[in-house]
């Protein structure tokens, strides 16, 4: 019976212990844009874990983690996001993600530009979107 024990808590550690690592990174933004083509930095910075992973993941979310509903695809907006370095706002660093709908997407980082370690935020900018009712929102959730 000890011996059944110990295996289901180390069972359930590696478990928790996995859970963990896949959440690792993530980082739930929800961007206000106020017109087209805006440039919105405000993400929050998220580590790109060293685990050889050459992807950057971006996912748009009907809501936000507080409840908050997106407006952006209702009202014929794109969101146009890249991942950056946080040392280097400016700078390109993954391939362009475009949405017209919430969706995930993954893209490969070009060779070398997948810096492990380092720390990313998140750009967007919204293309053909109606601003006439003032602002509009969407929600992410993404890893670089």
């Amino acid at each position: 019976m000890k011996k059944l024990t110990g295996v289901l808590l180390m069972t359930m550690a590696v478990t928790m212990l996995s859970s963990v690592s896949v959440m690792a990174g993530n980082v739930n933004t929800t961007f206000t844009f106020t017109t087209n083509g805006q440039k919105i930095s405000s993400s929050g910075a998220g580590q790109k874990s060293d685990d050889g992973d050459t992807y950057a993941y971006v996912t748009t979310l009907a809501q936000s983690s507080t409840g908050t509903k997106s407006t952006l695809f209702s009202n014929g907006g794109k969101l146009h996001a890249r991942t950056r370095l946080d040392t280097n706002r400016e700078g390109v660093y993954s391939p362009l993600f475009t949405f017209t709908s919430n969706q995930a997407q993954k893209k490969q980082y070009g060779t070398g530009m997948a810096k492990y370690g380092k720390y990313y935020i998140l750009r967007c900018e919204t293309e053909s979107a109606d601003y006439s009712g003032g602002r509009l929102v969407q929600a992410t959730r993404w890893c670089p």
